[in-house]
């Protein structure tokens, strides 16, 4: 991760880095709500289920926090485009492109938080992590690298960064669905889903409070600054802090 910041912002620029630091944290706090807890409980219950050779609840709670996560990400992505489209004479080309981008995100950063949890809940922990935080920064560092070779320094845009980590982020989750393929049970997908919706939703309320805050604590001092600086401050003030939390 600070590999990545320290190509990006030589690559970017000050403004330029500042437009993607503040647009990944605009994303990441969506992907809060969109997560919902769920990673939290799937880990939980298919550990639990699995121990128990209930083969079926694990199937039911799969699906279940699946299909959750999916209305959830698909109605902030209407909610977050509708937004941008009713205000979007406020921002330049520049950022609106970065934002799009960036709202693909959404569901691939949801979507994996998922596929991790149901692999680290059938004790497979190295390679439920192994996607998010090794593969996706690592092809995301190999793009802007190979990017900056390729073209000068100034030619890469916010929105292509963006875009680059979208296809890092793709190639990512696209290699856990395979691992998490490789190891699910037979018996799982041979079983009819069992639900138990009703407890799993009280469960993952204080799980969704818990994660969400801690993201918070996260991402907003950048959301807060860039309503009162440009970008340029936000690009300064997020180098800053990567120094101070690789420290």
């Amino acid at each position: 991760s600070f590999g990545i910041t320290v190509v990006l912002a030589r690559a970017l620029g000050t403004d330029g880095y500042g437009v993607y630091a503040y647009v990944f944290a605009l994303v990441s706090m969506l992907a809060i709500p969109a997560e919902f807890g769920l990673p939290n409980l799937l880990v939980r219950e298919t550990a639990k289920a699995f121990a128990k050779q209930e083969w079926g609840t694990i199937q039911g709670v799969w699906r279940w926090a699946g299909r959750i996560t999916g209305i959830l990400t698909a109605v902030l992505i209407l909610g977050a485009g509708t937004a941008v489209a009713i205000w979007g004479d406020q921002f330049s080309r520049v950022q609106l492109l970065t934002m799009i981008w960036g709202l693909a995100l959404v569901p691939l950063i949801a979507l994996g938080a998922l596929r991790g949890a149901a692999l680290r809940g059938l004790h497979k922990v190295i390679q439920g992590q192994l996607p998010e935080q090794v593969l996706l920064p690592g092809f995301f560092l190999l793009f802007i690298l190979g990017a900056t070779f390729v073209f000068s320094v100034g030619s890469i845009t916010p929105a292509t960064a963006m875009a680059m980590q979208v296809a890092a982020a793709g190639l990512a989750f696209g290699i856990g669905a395979w691992l998490l393929w490789r190891a699910t049970p037979a018996e799982v997908r041979g079983a009819k889903a069992v639900y138990d919706g009703q407890r799993w939703l009280s469960s993952t309320l204080p799980l969704a409070f818990i994660g969400g805050m801690f993201f918070i604590n996260q991402r907003m001092s950048i959301l807060i600054l860039g309503l009162f600086v440009n970008s340029a401050q936000v690009g300064i003030y997020k180098v800053a802090d990567q120094m101070s939390v690789l420290v």
